[in-house]
């Protein structure tokens, strides 16, 4: 098998598994063969090996193919601008599905046909693509006036269009088959069409079988011996309708002639026309007869070398004083007390700067709300965003309401909770507040278990205790505050006023508060002494005695300890005056039972009641049932707030919202006019590559004039606001999820306007032509150049690269695309090359265009460089050219005389053929200091 390899892919003429693998016959490349392939199978029957042949399945019984082989087309459906000199392909997932029915194998060069193959037709007249529900398949039907000896390509070809792609570098076999085996990410078979597409033409690509026997089983007729002995092709090449059965189908439509490396070279740096960058802006006073003349309003882009138009001193000063009075009218009436109020020009960003007049001259430090209102471009610029909020009022509040979540009902909750507190403090100051220390306590002491007050145990450390903890451990007994009691000693209860005298008297709980209650004490004050239970109980006193005993008693040298039942033997000679082991052992342990006996069952005296501080209880008290904290607290529990919570004065306060957008606003710039994104954009020549810069101070006025609409719409639909958050933040399309928003949160500007942007100093890449427009996947990037001597400068393979962090696109042909590079960054030292790059990842197959033909052809050096001239001996023959014929080789360069590493041969295999006509990705590097050498006029 023949392996050729690409820079990054390894292309394979075919690839079988499974029991296909073991077919024997080799392919004829011809009608001479047996439609049908059989494979010999070995069985062991009762112990013994029995072969037997197995016929496989083949063309004659497919009648469909799973669509979701198909992984990729090329073109993609319904796509306008195909490149005439490429040629259509499909891709499928599984490796060996080109050849899976194929009754044969590769012949010695690695040439098998596959059982399908793909054609292209032209949309015309007696080109038909019909469903049917008689047919299992669509069916492609070619009738005249078409002719399908021109639409078709001839069969005898098929080998060379159909290959296996192996993603890698370098694969070795061990490599290629686990590959093949295991990492179906890797591998794909392809389907080529050699057709010369023509220019602005429209196309029919189908999978259609390669084979009689295909044909026959796809249109649903009746297959005989006599077709499965020939391997007869789809269709032959005499004049004569066709009718094929269709696996698969797309349509599209090329575009002007040129591929990517055509089209790159068409790129070039250019001076900007002088109309390019600056509109002219016409503004004035109604009535005033003081001239203004036109000022030059720049765009969101502008030139990399511009600067800012100048307004004339005089017009300007004349002008910002009139348009201040206009501004201040309203704050300056309602400051005098003027009941009816004026309407105005609005102040853009009057709440976030928390004023509601502007200066003039502009306040230091504080310039951009001054600048911003008094300059009738910027001013201009930031209406651009409130007509942007006006337009798309009704989806920007739907974004608002769905973003807010429960802060509706949570604010209904913290305004009920703001009255409720209300009410609650007048009661508490008007009552409770003016309660005596002892009606305090009576009142709480229905809920004296649930009011947590501060205290200490015996030790001295503080602790948190019940309001009857307190009670409980003070001489008032806990009935004094009972609720009878409390019934009994109303100063206006029935008791009171029947029996003034023996009632009792207002203050029973202090008077109890202030005696002294002793408790009875017990003999010896020891209750469970074991000397005290033994003279109690009649009974247990021969206990007492004998432990009385055992430590009276006199030493005992043969004291032993018998079993309950042992008979006890006589002692032996005479007793010593000393213990035995036994004995001193006995002794300790009676002893120690009376000393654990008495430790364990003696109880510590109780401590002594601690008499209640009515002074520091009632200040207590009254602060845990303060409104102002019970009812804060309460609504604090019962709410969970994610994230860190900004400080507020008051935590019953409504929440205020600010919802955020982040859609790139450029975008609604454009659809007002994407005039106002960079002027004079139509003055830009074609294929044109261009440096510019964002303009921060166009950029912020925009964003303002959102923000500050946006707030006004909110507070208008009742939207919990306090129109000073920034709802926008992102004008550019940021490429990347933790790229920084454009602009600093508005309230935070402290600075004049024009600073407050991120990326505001960074270079923009902006390339028209059909390049971007043909190739919208191009990639584009920034890479540092290094010195390879003789003054020759190329790109350094070890630095890192800048690609783009925003990036848009302008009618009808024009993109920009913005790098973290500034003008000194790309020029210093060695410099800055961009790159436009052709997708590396989307190996694409054709030939170059045509420019010369046959014997007036330059010898090309390497196989990328065969165009279809190549093939043609004049411009005649390349005019009637419809497919590539691979045994035309007449007009092929000497394939001998062409440098290839590969060396890869026309007509060898299909992985010779794919190595040969796959288009190499194209790179076109242009130097930064190209880019900024040219000034604008």
């Amino acid at each position: 098998m023949a392996n050729e390899i690409s820079a990054n892919y390894r292309f394979l003429p075919w690839v079988r598994q499974g029991a296909a693998s073991n077919i024997q016959t080799k392919d004829s490349l011809g009608e001479n063969q047996h439609g049908i392939a059989t494979v010999e199978v070995q069985l062991k029957v009762n112990g013994e090996e029995v072969v037997k042949p197995v016929r496989l399945y083949g063309p004659g019984d497919v009648t469909g193919m799973d669509q979701q082989q198909v992984v990729r087309t090329e073109p993609r459906h319904l796509a306008i601008d195909f490149e005439p000199n490429y040629f259509p392909a499909i891709e499928f997932d599984s490796p060996e599905f080109p050849w899976l029915f194929t009754p044969a194998k590769s012949n010695d060069d690695g040439v098998l046909r596959p059982w399908l193959c793909l054609v292209v037709v032209r949309k015309q007249p007696g080109v038909i693509l019909r469903s049917d529900l008689t047919h299992p398949l669509p069916k492609l039907v070619i009738f005249g006036p078409a002719d399908a000896r021109n639409e078709l390509p001839d069969l005898s070809d098929s080998w060379a269009w159909a290959h296996v792609q192996i993603s890698g570098s370098g694969l070795d076999a061990d490599s290629l088959n686990k590959a093949l085996s295991g990492d179906p990410a890797l591998t794909v078979s392809r389907l080529l069409c050699p057709r010369k597409l023509e220019p602005f033409t429209d196309y029919l690509a189908c999978v259609v079988p390669t084979f009689e026997l295909g044909v026959l089983a796809g249109l649903g007729e009746r297959i005989t011996e006599a077709h499965e002995q020939q391997l007869s092709p789809a269709w032959g090449t005499t004049d004569g309708g066709v009718s094929l059965p269709v696996y698969y189908n797309w349509e599209f439509s090329t575009g002007a002639a040129g591929d990517f490396e055509q089209l790159a070279s068409l790129i070039q740096t250019r001076d900007m026309p002088e109309q390019v960058g600056t509109r002219s802006l016409n503004f004035g006073l109604p009535g005033s007869e003081f001239p203004h003349p036109p000022l030059q309003l720049q765009g969101a882009l502008r030139l990399w070398n511009s600067t800012s138009p100048i307004w004339e001193p005089n017009s300007q000063s004349v002008f910002q004083a009139k348009l201040k009075q206009i501004l201040n009218a309203p704050a300056k009436a309602l400051e005098s007390g003027t009941s009816e109020p004026l309407l105005a020009p609005p102040i853009y960003g009057e709440w976030y700067e928390a004023r509601h007049t502007v200066n003039l001259p502009f306040e230091p430090n504080h310039t951009w709300m001054d600048s911003l209102n008094l300059d009738p471009r910027h001013r201009a610029v930031a209406a651009l965003g409130t007509r942007v909020v006006q337009a798309q009022q009704e989806q920007l509040m739907a974004s608002a309401w769905k973003q807010m979540g429960e802060i509706a009902s949570v604010n209904q909750r913290q305004r009920q909770a703001q009255l409720a507190r209300a009410v609650s403090g007048s009661l508490f100051s008007r009552h409770f507040a003016r309660f005596s220390d002892e009606s305090l306590i009576n009142v709480l002491a229905p809920v004296q278990s649930r009011v947590v007050i501060n205290d200490v145990d015996e030790g001295g450390t503080p602790v948190k205790r019940m309001l009857a903890a307190r009670i409980s451990r003070s001489p008032v007994p806990s009935k004094a505050v009972s609720a009878p009691m409390r019934r009994i000693n109303r100063a206006r209860g029935a008791i009171k006023a029947r029996f003034r005298e023996a009632a009792p008297r207002s203050d029973l709980v202090v008077r109890m508060n202030t005696t002294s209650f002793v408790s009875e004490q017990r003999p010896e004050g020891n209750l469970v002494k074991s000397e005290s239970v033994f003279k109690q109980i009649p009974e247990l006193s021969t206990i007492n005695s004998i432990l009385n005993t055992i430590a009276s008693a006199p030493p005992h040298s043969q004291f032993r300890i018998f079993a309950e039942g042992e008979p006890t033997p006589k002692q032996a000679g005479g007793i010593q005056q000393t213990d035995s082991d036994m004995a001193k052992f006995f002794r300790a342990a009676a002893s120690a039972e009376d000393v654990y006996v008495d430790s364990t069952f003696s109880p510590a005296s109780p401590p002594g009641p601690k008499q209640i501080n009515f002074e520091d209880t009632r200040t207590e008290l009254l602060d845990r049932l303060d409104p102002e904290k019970t009812i804060a607290a309460r609504v604090l529990a019962s709410r969970t707030i994610r994230g860190t919570a900004p400080a507020r004065e008051d935590e019953l306060e409504p929440f205020l919202d600010s919802p955020e957008f982040n859609e790139p606003m450029y975008k609604a710039l454009q659809d007002i006019s994407q005039d106002f994104l960079f002027p004079g954009l139509e003055h830009v020549p074609a294929n044109t590559i261009a440096m510019l810069k964002p303009n921060p101070i166009f950029i912020e006025a925009f964003m303002v004039g959102l923000n500050a609409e946006m707030g006004r719409e909110l507070l208008w639909r009742n939207y919990p606001t306090n129109q000073r958050g920034t709802y926008f933040r992102r004008f550019w399309e940021i490429v990347g999820e933790d790229a920084d928003p454009d602009i600093f949160p508005i309230h935070k500007w402290s600075t004049g306007l024009g600073i407050n942007a991120h990326n505001s100093d960074n270079l923009v890449l902006l390339i028209r032509g059909d390049l971007l427009r043909r190739y919208p996947n191009t990639v584009i990037y920034a890479v540092p150049a290094k010195d390879v001597g003789g003054g020759q400068l190329e790109l350094d393979a070890d630095a890192e690269e800048e690609h783009p962090i925003f990036r848009g696109t302008l009618k009808p042909d024009v993109t920009f695309l913005g790098f973290d590079l500034t003008e000194t960054t790309v020029l210093e030292g060695t410099g800055f090359f961009f790159v436009l790059q052709q997708q590396p990842t989307e190996p694409r197959f054709g030939l170059d265009v045509a420019k010369q033909f046959g014997a007036d052809l330059t010898r090309p050096e390497f196989w990328n460089e065969l165009s279809w001239g190549h093939l043609a001996a004049d411009e005649a023959a390349f005019k009637t050219m419809t497919h590539v014929s691979v045994a035309a080789t007449e007009t092929l360069p000497d394939t001998s005389q062409i440098s290839d590493p590969a060396n890869a041969k026309w007509r060898k295999n299909s992985a010779h053929m794919a190595y040969i006509t796959r288009q190499q990705p194209v790179r076109v590097v242009i130097h930064a200091r190209d880019l900024l050498r040219k000034r604008s006029s």
